[in-house]
């Protein structure tokens, strides 16, 4: 009898182990998808605001040359543009011919460019040519003390200039006044054709409506949203605590990849990254999540079905040698 009951509990345990290891490999397999199933939801995520944005480059570019054609509109209305040598106008410190339309003087008025910006909104800047160089005569933009950029200039060889001097506008992301802007610079031509001078339209790269809306995405309980530029200066974050992230290791990767995913540590904390560039702006959008926010649901319910599995057999397996023992007296 004892030796029939000694099988028997081999026999069980045999069992049990091997339905424990399939029970194991077939939680672990399905903890797999479920971690699967939670990276999707961050790249879901990830893909929501990029086609937010990628809908946003579009009205701004159209926004942008609407405001273009506004203000040529404004300009041949007023006459033929020239450049008139003969007066100069000092612009802190620096010098610079008057441009004019018909009989308005650019140079130095800022009335054309504010009745603009109040008309159709967004900053505005009118350049006159002057050899190697566009210097700005008159314009909304300010300062840091508030006062207007004017006497600034756009030097030969930049990419600026060299577009514009072709007759071409020139539709890019640039840095104006310490923030980043999505700008057009329109060519002025006189009438033999000569650029003599360029328009400037431009908006904030990100408005107020965009970041309350970039602030308001939300990835799982304690992910989150960042958006940086090619150079690692860092475009957005939904905290001034998160601005550090762009100098951490794993930034050069991202770069690097520009679109996919990757695994980090970070603050001795371990992060999933899910990434994607949006190359009309030179930005590389970031969705961060704790890789144990991924894992902690699924992990959890893993082990409490296989802890159950195997107490449930050593209980049957109990219950059942009780039983044959109890025959086996009786």
């Amino acid at each position: 009898m004892k030796n029939k009951i000694g099988l028997l509990v081999v026999y069980l345990l045999t069992i049990l182990l091997v339905v424990g290891t399939l029970s194991y490999f077939s939680f672990q397999q399905n903890q797999a998808e479920k971690i699967e199933d939670e990276k999707e939801k961050v790249d879901f995520a990830l893909n929501s605001v990029y086609t937010l944005i990628e809908y946003r480059e579009k009205l701004v570019k159209k926004t942008i040359s609407n405001k273009i054609d506004v203000a040529m509109d404004k300009l041949n209305n007023y006459g033929v543009l020239e450049v008139d040598y003969s007066e100069v106008a000092d612009l802190n410190g620096v010098e610079a011919p008057n441009l004019k339309a018909g009989s308005v003087n650019l140079t130095g008025d800022n009335d054309f460019v504010d009745e603009l910006s109040e008309l159709v909104g967004g900053d505005f800047t009118v350049f006159v040519k002057e050899e190697d160089k566009f210097i700005r005569v008159s314009t909304t933009v300010l300062d840091d003390d508030g006062e207007r950029i004017t006497g600034t200039y756009i030097e030969d060889g930049t990419d600026i200039y060299n577009t514009v001097s072709q007759g071409e506008s020139y539709y890019s992301r640039a840095w104006v006044a310490n923030s980043w802007n999505i700008t057009n610079y329109y060519p002025l031509e006189d009438k033999s054709g000569e650029v003599i001078g360029m328009i400037y339209s431009g908006l904030e790269e990100i408005d107020d409506n965009l970041k309350e809306i970039l602030s308001d995405v939300k990835i799982g309980k304690t992910g989150y949203l960042y958006i940086m530029d090619s150079e690692k200066e860092l475009v957005f974050s939904p905290t001034e605590k998160k601005h550090q992230i762009a100098e951490h290791a794993a930034t050069d990767e991202i770069i690097e990849k520009a679109n996919g995913s990757l695994e980090f540590r970070y603050q001795g904390e371990e992060k999933y990254a899910r990434f994607k560039q949006f190359e009309p702006w030179d930005w590389h959008i970031v969705a961060v999540v704790k890789l144990s926010e991924l894992t902690s649901t699924s992990k959890g319910l893993v082990n409490i079905i296989v802890v159950g599995g195997i107490l449930t057999f050593i209980g049957l397996m109990v219950f059942t040698i009780s039983r044959r023992g109890k025959n086996a007296k009786g």
